[in-house]
């Protein structure tokens, strides 16, 4: 017998899943955008409307890469041979994603575009000259988003 991707179930998740990841993540982005907003150098030549406008700009990216993290795991993993219990596998895959996306869009906007720069008090990944805040900011927060809406989804199935 050979292992097929129809063996197991697709991956469902419910709109309380995807609701509560998308809202959870853009509230946790956006207190982690005004947290390390010091670390960049507007915060110093910047107004306070020029700060504030940034942050939600960045916060809406962050946005955008956690749907765009979110599905490609669903994507990835809903074709594959994972069981729709490989919940890990799942986070792992959108987490990696998320930072990858992160690494190369912080890169490219610091090192090409020269959309932003970062003080000199903000720690920095050798070899890729990326800031760690921001990296950090893409392993915690979709991992805590992820946890709150496993749990919610968990919480809030019926059996059948």
């Amino acid at each position: 017998m050979t292992l097929c991707a129809t063996t197991f179930p697709r991956i469902r998740f419910g709109k309380r899943f995807w609701l509560i990841y998308l809202v959870s993540s853009a509230v946790f982005h956006l207190f982690w955008e005004f947290a390390h907003s010091p670390l960049y150098t507007l915060w110093r030549s910047g107004s306070p409307v020029q700060i504030v406008s940034d942050v939600a700009q960045c916060t809406l990216g962050d946005i955008a890469i956690a749907a765009a993290a979110i599905f490609a795991g669903w994507w990835l993993l809903r074709r594959s041979f994972w069981p729709p219990t490989a919940r890990f596998a799942f986070a792992v895959t959108t987490v990696a994603t998320g930072f990858l996306l992160t690494v190369v869009i912080e890169w490219a906007s610091i090192h090409l575009l020269a959309r932003w720069s970062y003080d000199a008090r903000m720690p920095v990944l050798p070899y890729v000259h990326v800031g760690i805040s921001p990296v950090l900011q893409w392993l915690i927060v979709p991992s805590v988003s992820l946890w709150l809406a496993f749990r919610a989804e968990r919480s809030g199935s019926k059996p059948t």
